[in-house]
């Protein structure tokens, strides 16, 4: 079985010696944008070039073996029916995926979540009304359960200001469970970090791998007077 620690070893192992963020910015800086295979080999000397193909697996239920953030939101839905609407908790859907993730690539989404959006909404059984724009009929999700380190949000930041993309935070998911409204199952805080460049979502960089940090321990370091 196939873990994100062995994705991650597996890719990180492709470059031995990174380059430096001053010395990427600098050459980055002089490529433009139709210059885009060589943007992403230089890109590459800093964050390796990772697979997605990783996503298609699924687990014996036939649902995904992982779970997609963003750095917004710490949710992840699949819903079964096709509305958009808000409901408890700040958590939001439409076009039977989470708000967040509706932010990503459609051929992104569509590439290596459509067998799931397409199951949800085939198993979607009539009834629930919230009476916020629509009704709710099944859905799966997963919660994100930790902290992202601030070592790991400075990485992000720099990534993102060098590659143009969007940040997802893939986890292993916990087993997941079919109901009216998200069930808040906790995926596990071992998550990897992907930049998923613009205009391929096949085109992606691993930027970090860690352990989360959980979040009573990052309250107790943050905000404790001690």
């Amino acid at each position: 079985m196939t873990t994100l620690a062995e994705v991650a070893a597996k890719v990180e192992a492709t470059i031995p010696e990174r380059m430096s963020v001053e010395k990427l910015r600098k050459v980055s800086s002089k490529l433009t944008p139709m210059e885009h295979d060589a943007q992403v080999r230089v890109w590459a000397m800093r964050w390796p070039v990772i697979s997605l193909e990783f996503l298609r697996m699924r687990d014996k239920d036939g649902f995904p073996r992982f779970a997609v953030f963003t750095p917004e939101s710490n949710w992840c839905i699949f819903s079964g029916n096709f509305w958009k609407g808000s409901i408890s908790r700040g958590a939001m859907w439409g076009n039977g995926l989470s708000l967040e993730l509706q932010r990503l690539s459609a051929s992104l989404v569509q590439e290596y979540f459509g067998d799931i959006v397409k199951r949800m909404k085939t198993e979607s059984k009539c009834g629930l009304f919230t009476g916020i724009g629509g009704g709710i009929t099944c859905c799966i999700s997963q919660q994100f359960n930790g902290v992202i380190p601030d070592s790991v949000r400075e990485q992000m930041s720099v990534c993102a200001e060098i590659v143009p993309g969007r940040t997802i935070v893939v986890s292993e998911a916990t087993p997941w469970k079919v109901s009216t409204r998200p069930h808040p199952a906790l995926s596990d805080p071992d998550p990897l970090v992907i930049r998923v460049v613009d205009g391929n979502p096949a085109e992606a960089l691993l930027v970090a791998h860690f352990d989360a940090t959980k979040a009573e321990e990052y309250v107790m370091r943050e905000f404790s007077e001690a």
